[in-house]
């Protein structure tokens, strides 16, 4: 009997020695590491003044360094007093997936913090910063919370504004086809804590924005329709056969018609190419459209 419970004392040894050691292996660095900490892959911000509103807007699109770390709570630096329209991840088909937001003010700036499920983000917000009723000026500046290792920036020229000067200037300017100019400055680096300070100054005496704002249509949301009426034996199948010939002649040019008369509904903020209400993303460069 004792030699039997020192053979189990001795198994039990080594069952613990192996679970000691799995458990020092688990927890090594070169199994295991602890999660880093946030920073920007890239990052998108538009600049835009007087567009669809008297005011600034901007819009910050970016994507986090996909480490493993989401969802995660994430906070940018923002000026005190703006209008945020909305806050979100933004998914690969192009769907914004709002998420509650709080503004959390500081010694002369502000944060803004939400929680962010997935690597890529995008938020719009206005503020007014404009001095000025005829000739105008912005200092506009960006304060990155986390290291961004590809900045680019596009300002947008007011369709009537005059005397457009941005200090320093541009990489590039890019004429739009809708009229629009776009000062772009590409391939910045910003570590945390670092600013970007542009002073943008023009004239413009007509005190209406670029363009009228227009109510955004979700892309991919089917809306709901009344169902059919089915059909009914009592209808001569003459009739059914001349209908559908009359649709088949008359579908196609009616459809053509239909495309070429939708309404423009917004701009791209890249090229400023006109976009449609059904268009995600910019016929022209592929732009993903931005929500309003």
């Amino acid at each position: 009997m004792t030699n039997c419970r020192r053979h189990w004392r001795a198994v039990a040894g080594r069952v613990m020695e192996a679970i000691l050691l799995l458990t020092v292996l688990s927890v090594s660095p070169a199994t295991a590491q602890a999660p880093t900490a946030p920073r920007l892959e890239r990052a998108h911000v538009s600049v835009w003044p007087e567009y669809d509103d008297p005011r600034l807007l901007i819009l910050y699109e970016g994507a986090f360094v996909a480490d493993g770390g989401f969802p995660r709570t994430v906070e940018f630096t923002v000026p005190l007093g703006i209008d945020v329209n909305q806050a979100a991840g933004l998914a690969l088909d192009g769907r914004y997936l709002r998420q509650p937001y709080q503004l959390i003010p500081q010694d002369g700036f502000a944060l803004l913090r939400y929680e962010l499920p997935i690597p890529t983000f995008f938020f719009e917000y206005y503020y007014d910063p404009i001095k000025g009723q005829t000739d105008k000026t912005i200092d506009w500046w960006l304060r990155s919370s986390y290291p961004i290792a590809d900045l680019q920036v596009n300002v947008q020229q007011p369709l009537k504004a005059n005397s457009f000067t941005i200090s320093p200037p541009a990489d590039l300017i890019n004429a739009g086809p809708d009229g629009f100019k776009y000062h772009l400055f590409s391939h910045r680096t910003l570590d945390a804590g670092e600013e970007m300070k542009l002073r943008i100054s023009y004239t413009k005496a007509d005190p209406e924005p670029s363009v009228t704002r227009q109510p955004f249509v979700e892309p991919g949301v089917a809306t709901a329709v009344a169902p059919s009426t089915p059909s009914q034996e009592l209808y001569p199948t003459l009739l059914i056969v001349v209908g559908a010939a009359g649709l088949l002649a008359g579908g196609g040019y009616w459809y053509l018609k239909q495309r070429q008369a939708v309404t423009v509904t917004g701009y791209c903020h890249q090229c400023g190419k006109e976009l449609r209400a059904d268009d995600r993303f910019c016929p022209g460069c592929g732009t993903r459209r931005r929500q309003v």
